[in-house]
Order: structure tokens, then sequence, then C-alpha cells
């Protein structure tokens, strides 16, 4: 699953949450904090995450540029029709089940 590297909050005041983020790169002369904040992101990320961020360091990181790992989910839904249960259509029964087979694991 692709997906966009992105940062928890408003960065270009569009009042969205929903900015790129920009990727520092670990070995530029940046601030030290920043460098050691890279350095251990980098340290504890997956293969193919260390990967698409280093391809993208020191710039604002492409959509959907970075790959996840592959998922399956199951997703079900059952809806009750009112009137046939006798309740003149002033309520709905709705039941949303999702991903069931994850308990089993």
């Amino acid at each position: 699953m692709p997906f966009t590297p992105m940062v928890g909050g408003d960065i270009n005041g569009d009042g969205f949450s929903n900015d790129r983020a920009f990727v520092f790169s670990p070995t530029a002369e940046a601030d030290p904090v920043v460098r050691a904040g890279m350095t251990s992101l980098l340290a504890g990320a997956s293969t193919r995450v260390k990967r698409c961020l280093e391809q993208q360091a020191g710039q604002v990181a492409a959509r959907n540029s970075c790959e996840g790992p592959w998922t399956s989910s199951m997703n079900a839904a059952l809806i009750l029709n009112p009137e046939r249960l006798g309740f003149q259509n002033r309520m709905q029964v709705m039941l949303s089940l999702t991903n069931l087979f994850a308990l089993m694991r």
C-alpha cells in the first residue's frame, strides 16, 4: 500500500492537518537535535521506510512515495429495516464489523 510521509499538524497555514513532511537529511549540517532525531527515526524504521526516506532526504516527501506492507481487511455491515421490525421507521439498527479475522490471530 502506498503512503505519503505526513506531519502531525498544519505546517503551511491552510487550516488542514494534511501536510507532507520535509525529510531532513541526517548527514547534512543541520541542528544537532534534528540530525539525532532523523538518525534515530531511520535506525528504527523498516527497510522499506528507511529506503524511501533516504531517497527523499533534503526535500518535501512526494505523494504516495513510500510503500507499506501488504495488508488484508474484511468489512461487513448489517442494516435492519425498521418497518419490518415494527418500529415505523423511527430508528435504524446497524451492525458494522471490521476485520473480523484479526480477532483470530
